[in-house]
């Protein structure tokens, strides 16, 4: 639920006009969450708070869908499949998936897989190395927006390190020409989940 939440307020800073991180913390305080280590965060709210957190950004046009189960099916849980979830859910934060359901997931395994859904797949890799090729052609892109208004003010010390650590690693990497998916993911990760 944190990483959904996640995604609606990355959502949101691309899509609603003036929509920034206090704006957020205001909704996430508006809804019941607390301080730890000096900075309103998500991970203080029980999960029907936020439950109401997410209807909140849904009211605000957040195309939440959520499906547990698709045509009588249950969802791969697998640990491949929930690394192609959240891939899937990453290209949406990016804007570049329109449709973060379970059933368009299903229509993009269907047409690389060839198959009727993610737990009959043989070879989950192949759609993970396909959406890392997709995510690749935007991510650095949008890593290097949000790191050039990066404030380690909004975040406790230890997350800014952190994020810092990911940066300069990436950084690294991309000098010495071996950067990698991995490296803009760890970082992803980290900015994503700092709710």
């Amino acid at each position: 639920m944190h990483q959904l939440l996640g995604v609606a307020k990355t959502w949101a800073s691309k899509t609603i006009p003036g929509w920034d991180d206090q704006m957020h913390r205001d909704l996430l305080q508006r809804h019941g969450a607390s301080e730890i280590d000096g900075r309103i965060s998500a991970k203080s709210m029980s999960q029907r708070q936020l439950t109401q957190a997410l209807k909140d950004y849904e009211a605000r046009g957040f195309p939440r869908t959520q499906k547990i189960k698709q045509a009588g099916r249950t969802m791969a849980s697998y640990p491949q499949a929930r690394k192609v979830r959240a891939l899937w859910l990453m290209l949406h934060a990016l804007g570049q998936v329109r449709d973060p359901s379970e059933a368009a997931l299903a229509n993009y395994v269907k047409r690389i897989s060839k198959v009727e859904a993610l737990q009959w797949s043989q070879r989950p890799d192949i759609l993970i190395e396909s959406l890392k090729s997709w995510s690749m052609r935007h991510l650095p892109a949008y890593l290097d927006a949000q790191m050039s208004k990066f404030d380690a003010c909004t975040v406790t010390p230890s997350k800014a390190r952190e994020i810092r650590r990911a940066w300069s690693n990436l950084n690294n990497a991309r000098f010495k020409g071996q950067v990698a998916f991995d490296h803009y993911w760890a970082l992803w990760e980290l900015i994503i989940n700092d709710t």
